[in-house]
């Protein structure tokens, strides 16, 4: 008789909790986030620690669960039993968000916490290879980190081909169907998105620690997309909210026609008609006229690297 899906969920269990802890001693680092809380927020307390850790986890299992959904169907007509199939997910669970999260770490160390992947693409003139060839040089640990993925993988699948002679165990641990996946990953992405998505200072809190999260970023990146119905740029979870989900004249960052009957930005009601000659009808004095010069002071400042 199989046995139910204790394998799988105890391997999801393990890669998600790995990924947060890992991920948690990032942001502690980075940020001081439960101890003096130097960047921003700082949780402190058991309820906050408890929201952070079930917010966490939700975002890995999604992250994993996603992952497992593209790839387990295909490992498991790629390989020979379900045992090679488990241990391959295995991989899959717990090299590729570490893999990643190193990765990350390794830019903000060096370029900074506000320079995000959305950044990096954006000043590479929108171009993935650009970007790659930008950053390469900074990655060498990660370069290695992944190709120890391959011999890994090698090494693990030969010690499941092994261990598949010496014990018949496979029929435990097969796969869960694809519909499963799908349904856990919707089921994950709904949790994650709540705490996303909730109001309020503990909230922000939490988001604080959990926004860099990889499966945190994918999913405000989807549910921004997939709530952006007049795709103005703004959806769901954008800050500041979209006042006017339907209407693509109307969006945070437009500019208000005063006088016009519509508020385009959502803030503060239409501008009147005449704005801009109450805006400039106060004289100002032309360079050079005052008793004073006029200064204009330009401070740069490099990225933090902390």
């Amino acid at each position: 008789m199989r046995r139910p899906l204790t394998s799988w969920l105890a391997l999801l269990a393990g890669g998600a909790g790995l990924a947060s802890a890992l991920e948690a001693a990032i942001l502690e680092v980075r940020s001081g986030y439960f101890t003096s809380g130097y960047g921003g927020a700082h949780a402190s307390g058991l309820v906050p620690l408890a929201l952070f850790a079930g917010a966490s986890l939700s975002f890995d299992a999604f992250l994993l669960l996603a992952l497992w959904t593209l790839c387990v169907p295909l490992l498991r007509r790629a390989t020979r039993s379900p045992l090679e199939c488990f241990a391959l997910s295995g991989i899959v669970a717990l090299w590729v968000p570490l893999t990643l999260d190193f990765a990350r770490y390794v830019l903000e160390a060096i370029l900074g916490r506000a320079v995000t992947l959305a950044a990096l693409y954006e000043l590479s003139g929108r171009s993935a290879l650009e970007m790659v060839a930008e950053t390469a040089v900074h990655f060498p640990p990660a370069v290695w980190l992944a190709a120890s993925g391959a011999i890994g993988g090698a090494a693990v699948l030969l010690a499941a081909r092994a261990l598949e002679r010496r014990r018949r165990i496979g029929a435990r641990l097969e796969a869960p169907s694809p519909l499963a996946l799908a349904g856990g990953c919707a089921l994950a992405a709904a949790l994650g998105a709540a705490v996303l998505g909730a109001p309020g200072p503990l909230a922000e809190t939490i988001q604080f620690g959990v926004g860099k999260k990889l499966g945190a970023m994918l999913l405000r990146a989807l549910v921004e997309h997939a709530s952006d119905f007049d795709r103005d740029g703004a959806g769901w979870l954008s800050r500041p909210a979209d006042p006017a989900p339907f209407d693509a004249r109307i969006h945070p960052y437009a500019l208000d026609v005063p006088g016009n009957g519509s508020d385009e930005d959502g803030l503060a009601g239409d501008l009147p008609l005449d704005f801009e000659l109450a805006a400039n009808s106060a004289p100002v004095p032309e360079p050079g006229e005052g008793a004073r010069p006029w200064v204009l002071l330009a401070f740069l400042e490099t990225s933090a690297a902390t």
